[in-house]
């Protein structure tokens, strides 16, 4: 089997290993590999979305018997107990169109709540992750100051390096955008911190897999360039110069980045092209959607044993770059 993936649970403080399940143990496929199950959606913190959840199926009497001993709780305003969660997953070689490359980091937070169930011979375990544990009724230290002449991304490091200080930050903000006076705001959470920041200058921030992506579309971050073969259906758009685009699952693209489409296939198995001449419809050789577009939402679903292409994809949501 292609399908890949490696869910890892570990100890916040040690950084010891807790669990781990993976489709390729030591790299080789394991044909008896736990049935894993996940919607995790990623967007930017100020456009509010639920939080990913993953299902183990098939776990030991022991994991479900204790499964709660996987949630983190707050204490004082910081996470104490419970697990970090890292869930890798994407393609390994096999199928002639897979591409291991495009295998990454799909998820990266700790776990908000977790629980067992126990179905007649089937066990799971059932697990909710959010990139930041701070909420509303249990805030985190988010003072944004952002004093008269200082550089916005100069104000958000010094913020965020407080809430989050081991957690890198991808700063992709212009230089211009400068405080002409003094502001003060305290934030409860990532999200709300998030809203205030887009409201007052419109640049976005997002968690994605490790790191805090803070852009303003000033600074042209990573491109991916889409193979027809990377796609499953059509693009579509889905709102004024906005698109969707469904591909196998894929690791490699994060929030922030930008997607361009083929202009015609390249030389892969399995396809052969034609000229013009020779075939009427060689027009449909060329995606109908051309351009550059900003990823501004991405959500990963996968089912690890279900045999359908749609059980293994990601779905972007993109905005036109002008």
């Amino acid at each position: 089997m292609s399908r890949y993936y490696d869910l890892t649970l570990t100890d916040p403080a040690s950084g010891k290993v807790l669990r781990q399940w993976s489709s390729h143990p030591g790299g080789q496929f394991d044909p008896a590999a736990l049935n894993v199950t996940f919607d995790a959606p990623v967007t930017v913190g100020a456009t509010p979305v639920h939080q990913p959840t993953i299902i183990v199926e098939g776990i030991s009497l022991q994991d479900i018997s204790n499964a709660q001993q996987f949630a983190a709780q707050i204490v004082n305003g910081r996470p104490v107990g419970g697990t970090n969660l890292t869930l890798k997953a994407g393609m390994k070689a096999g199928l002639p169109l897979a591409n291991p490359a495009q295998a990454g980091l799909l998820i990266q937070g700790f776990v908000f709540q977790s629980w067992g169930n126990w179905i007649g011979t089937d066990m799971s375990l059932s697990l909710v992750v959010v990139p930041t544990i701070y909420r509303y009724d249990k805030p985190g230290n988010f003072v944004f100051n952002w004093q008269k002449g200082q550089t916005l991304a100069d104000a958000l490091r010094q913020t965020l390096s407080v809430a989050f200080p081991n957690t890198p930050i991808d700063m992709r903000l212009s230089d211009t955008l400068v405080a002409s006076r003094r502001d003060i705001h305290y934030c409860a959470t990532f999200d709300q911190l998030a809203a205030h920041i887009n409201q007052l200058t419109g640049a976005q921030m997002a968690v994605t897999g490790n790191k805090i992506v803070v852009f303003d579309g000033s600074t042209e971050p990573p491109i991916a360039l889409l193979q027809f073969t990377d796609l499953v259906g059509q693009p579509t758009w889905i709102g004024f110069d906005q698109i969707q685009v469904k591909t196998v699952l894929r690791g490699d693209i994060q929030v922030g980045n930008y997607l361009t489409f083929p202009v015609g296939f390249e030389s892969a198995p399995g396809f052969l092209t034609t000229q013009h001449a020779a075939f009427p419809s060689f027009g449909k050789y060329q995606s109908a959607i051309q351009g550059k577009f900003v990823v501004q939402q991405v959500r990963h679903v996968g089912s690890f044993r279900n045999p359908d292409g749609n059980d293994w994809v990601s779905i972007f949501n993109c905005a036109v770059v002008p």
